[in-house]
């Protein structure tokens, strides 16, 4: 690097011969393979380090046959650990007392390097220490000379420390009459420090990515950017700085020639797509096409751009997956998927992935155990059509080749079959690392602490240090024992403590200007500042949030996706307008925009009460969700999630009290086994669930659906009058239709509307002044006002009406009588219960409040029954409107509606939070209206 420095003189003096730098450890193989040969010896070679954990891992399924295969690859990767800290640090006299089970893998490993002639970094280092001290220190002998000449000096830089091994050779060399010397680079004449914070590690490096681009369009020609803990954080970084320093050309380019930046670990080659898909399309392939996979691996698979036909087949591979994925079923095989696209529908537009397939069970079925793995891989491979016609760029082409060396280096390992060899390229792919960009004369280096130690920069951004991980956590190693700590420095708090000491020395004099920074929150853990940074003198002013990304209009992505995935090709209403204004319903009167679509018919409103809620939550949620038909769908589990549950424990209600219409009180017990059946069979759960999870699941239904009887065999006065019924109406011109989980006929004949919920459900949004929750009273409103009023227009409409047409009810009528009251049935194990609001006392039971009690948060707010019904009226009446228009904006009202909305990475679900904390929405409501309720409950 220092060469590198010289050459950026402005200057640009030249030298007669420029010092050689080389790696300290490849500097030392190579003198001694010299030595050997000159001696005429057969040198030793270097082992793989792919190959050294393989013989660990047998070496410890030896002594430790209880490992599992992936706890042996751990293990292997810990030991190998181990081995290379006691050869650095112990004299090869004075070992450490090893724990057995170790002791003996390490003298199995030991035997077998001996046997073929390999040695590891550190055997080197051994072999040329005692090669450079034969017969040194004997008295009368003399040092037994070498058939190689020493250089005169050794300059030596970027050693932070010096392990014992190191040090013995080092001696061995100034015996030899090598001068060996630490390289000191000055510290710079004046240097200025400061440090700022950040809310979360994605802003503060994006301002350090900002701040570096500032320096380079100042002058700046050698700019470092350090990142504690980088290996960890390397993807984040790179995507940001990618974001931000490279134009939209050189990345759709993948142009590497003169990069802005250089970024000094590499992500494992397994972790880059395209290498991960072919060791998946290798397992599917090698495990059968019809053995059952789990689901996110078929999910994977047909998703992936790098195989045959992704371009081509994009939208209608994604159709397929959504179908599979509303199945639900955990486990699937790859030909019972073919068999699917063979016969149904979507074999439309799958050529290419029905060829795929012919290719592969051919293959499958003219395998020949003697085959060559490397051979059969890249035939199986290339039968998939990898890495397919959109792997495109420089850097997708350099992880194609480097993983077609490792391909080749197969044939080096002693493998038994097909799975050994596949496990063995994805280990080799999980070790191997390649610089993802630019190079040592980038005028940006993104670095490591430990790599950026001892240089020098024009300036300096030191991030990610804060009292969490600077200093460190100290070494620990479960085959090292505790006595090691005493030769191995960093194994102890104090040694750790003071190499991060020496570094944090080593960083503050990196360059003129050096800032450090830290992140005030990880996840949900506080961090505080570093304290080796407390002596800093006052940080420099940056903006807090510099870089921080700002929210772009995800409209037109959206909606383009949402069209092609769901075939709504050509449907001009999915169209976004501007950002928070998507297109007005279909029909809509009285809007420029769409004066001659006046007279065709209008567009239902999509979703029903979930258009409803939604819009009243999050008008963007609401937009995405329905009208642009863009949720996402879960993806199946083994286990059944909470909204399976959910759907399965409201098919159980159902069934239970179906029969039960007209019927005083709750139905017998002996309903509850068959109507779980039913439920189960109705939603697939002996197809979608493991056998284990079946059965659990059941008996689970059967005990709640009981102890919902015992609590309501306690309530007296009603009658279930109808199931699931179905209501139809119109908002503002515009069709609706929902459906109620149940609706019980009280002893003054008013109706009580009841909804039945999997968790504690919430009251305190039925009163707020942007109504929440609207699922319950939009019912109330629509069967209160059935046939009573008219259509109204954009300006003041209300609710269903004779003019378009009364509330239709089912084929046996619409349901008569006042609405009395609504309510929330809370169906959970141990927490059976109600939560809601009747007209009167004749209404009432646990949990279901009256205006009589003038305690209750609803009597306070409101005069009567009648001024909430025409609350929620109004209410609904702005919430239809703003659905009419069009709005959706991304302004989130309700944060607990969000919670299973799937949509996260489209709403910002953080972001909306923190807005509506700000504001002031939300959660103290929700506290008050709770409490509210409890001051009542004791006079009911």
């Amino acid at each position: 690097m220092h060469v590198a420095e010289l050459f950026r003189q402005d200057d640009m003096r030249s030298v007669a011969v420029a010092p050689e730098v080389v790696v300290f450890s490849q500097w030392a193989e190579d003198l001694l393979v010299r030595m050997c040969m000159l001696d005429g010896k057969a040198a030793p070679g270097s082992i793989d380090p792919i190959a050294l954990q393989l013989l660990w891992a047998e070496a410890l399924g030896t002594g430790m046959s209880f490992l599992a295969d992936g706890e042996r690859v751990l293990a292997a990767r810990q030991a190998r650990t181990a081995e290379r800290l006691i050869r650095n640090w112990w004299p090869q006299d004075d070992q450490p007392r090893l724990e057995r089970a170790f002791w003996s893998a390490r003298k199995a490993v030991s035997g077998q390097l001996r046997q073929k002639q390999l040695l590891s970094p550190e055997m080197w280092l051994e072999a040329l220490a005692n090669r450079l001290l034969a017969h040194a220190g004997q008295p009368g002998a003399s040092v037994q000379p070498i058939p190689v000449a020493l250089p005169e000096k050794l300059l030596l830089d970027g050693f932070l420390e010096l392990t014992s091994l190191e040090q013995q050779v080092f001696s061995a060399l100034e015996q030899r009459g090598v001068v060996v010397e630490q390289v000191n680079v000055p510290p710079p004449a004046t240097c200025r420090m400061g440090v700022a914070s950040f809310r979360s590690l994605e802003e503060e490096l994006a301002a350090a990515a900002h701040w570096a681009k500032t320096q380079v369009q100042n002058g700046g020609r050698y700019i470092a950017v350090v990142i504690n803990a980088l290996e960890a954080h390397t993807r984040l970084a790179r995507t940001i700085f990618e974001n931000i320093l490279c134009t939209a050309r050189r990345l759709a380019l993948q142009d590497m020639a003169e990069s802005e930046f250089h970024l000094a670990h590499g992500d494992p080659l397994a972790a880059h797509p395209v290498i991960s898909d072919a060791l998946l399309l290798l397992q599917l392939s090698l495990t059968g096409l019809s053995r059952e996979q789990e689901f996110f691996l078929l999910s994977r698979c047909l998703l992936s751009p790098y195989w045959r036909g992704a371009d081509s087949e994009r939208v209608a591979r994604a159709r397929l997956e959504l179908r599979l994925r509303k199945e639900g079923r955990y486990w699937r095989s790859l030909a019972e998927v073919l068999r699917l696209v063979r016969t149904g529908s979507e074999g439309k537009g799958l050529d290419a992935m029905l060829g795929c397939a012919e290719q592969l069970e051919q293959l499958v079925r003219g395998a020949r155990k003697n085959d060559a793995f490397c051979a059969h891989f890249y035939a199986i491979l290339d039968a998939w059509g990898w890495p397919g016609p959109l792997a495109r760029g420089a850097d997708v082409a350099r992880h194609v080749s480097q993983f077609g060396l490792l391909l080749e280096q197969l044939g080096g390992f002693d493998l038994d079959s097909a799975g050994h060899a596949l496990n063995t390229l994805t280990r080799m792919c999980a070790e191997n690392q390649l610089e993802l960009r630019g190079g040592p004369l980038s005028p940006i280096q993104i670095l490591s602490p430990e790599d950026a130690a001892g240089r020098r920069f024009d300036a300096a951004w030191i991030a990610n240090v804060h009292d969490g991980n600077w200093p460190s956590h100290p070494l620990t190693n479960p085959f090292l024992p505790a006595s090691a700590a005493e030769r191995i420095p960093r194994s102890s708090a104090a040694g750790e403590l003071q190499y991060c000491e020496r570094i944090t020395r080593e960083l503050k004099s990196l360059a003129p200007d050096v800032c450090f920074s830290w992140s005030r929150q990880t996840g949900d853990v506080p961090n505080g500042i570093s304290p080796l940074l407390a002596d800093l003198p006052g940080a420099e002013q940056l903006e807090e949030g510099q870089g921080q990304a700002s929210t772009s209009s995800m409209h037109s992505l959206v909606a383009t996706e949402a069209r092609q995935l769901n075939g709504y090709h050509n449907h001009p209403w999915l169209t976004a307008v501007a950002d928070g204004q998507g297109l007005p319903l279909r029909g809509s009167r009285g809007l420029p925009l769409w004066e001659a679509q006046a007279e065709s018919p209008a567009e239902n409103i999509p979703g029903g009460s979930g258009m409803i809620s939604d819009q009243a939550a999050c008008p963007m949620m609401a937009y995405f969700r329905h009208r642009l038909k863009a949720g996402f769908e879960s993806m199946p589990q083994p286990f059944a999630d909470a909204a399976y549950r959910g759907s399965l424990m409201h098919a159980a209600m159902q069934f239970l009290f179906a029969g039960q219409e007209g019927q005083p009180g709750a139905p017998p017990t002996g309903r509850v086994v068959p109507a779980v059946a039913a439920a189960m069979n109705k939603h697939n759960a002996r197809q979608r669930l493991l056998p284990v999870s079946f059965a659990a699941e059941r008996l689970r239904l059967e005990n709640l659906l009981v102890q919902w009887l015992e609590f309501e065999t306690a309530r007296q006065g009603f009658t279930v009058e109808c199931l699931e019924k179905p209501i139809t109406a119109e908002l503002h011109g515009h069709p609706i239709s929902v459906r109620a989980d149940r609706i019980d006929r009280l002893d003054d004949a008013s109706l009580m509307i009841i909804d039945y919920k999997s968790s504690k459900g919430s009251t305190s949004g039925w009163s707020q002044d942007r109504l929440q929750q609207a699922q319950l009273p939009l019912y109330a409103v629509l069967l209160s006002r059935q046939g009573r009023h008219a259509v109204g227009d954009v300006e003041g409409g209300t609710v269903g009406g004779a003019a378009s047409g009364p509330v239709s009810g089912s084929a046996s009528g619409p349901v008569s009588g006042p609405v009395g009251g609504i309510g929330l049935a809370t169906v959970r194990q141990g927490e059976c219960g109600f939560s809601g609001i009747s007209q009167n006392v004749a209404g009432t039971f646990d949990g279901i409040k009256s205006f009589d009690n003038q305690k209750t948060g609803f009597a306070k707010r409101f005069s009567g029954w009648d001024r909430l019904l025409q609350h929620w009226e109004e209410g609904i009446d702005a919430l239809a409107v703003e659905i009419k228009l069009g709005v959706s904006a991304n302004v989130l009202f309700d944060k607990n509606s969000l919670q299973w909305a799937g949509m996260d990475i489209l709403l910002r679900r953080e972001e909306g939070a923190a807005w509506l904390l700000e504001h002031g929405g939300g959660g103290d409501e929700d506290d008050e209206e709770d409490e509210n309720f409890n001051e009542g409950s004791g006079d009911d």
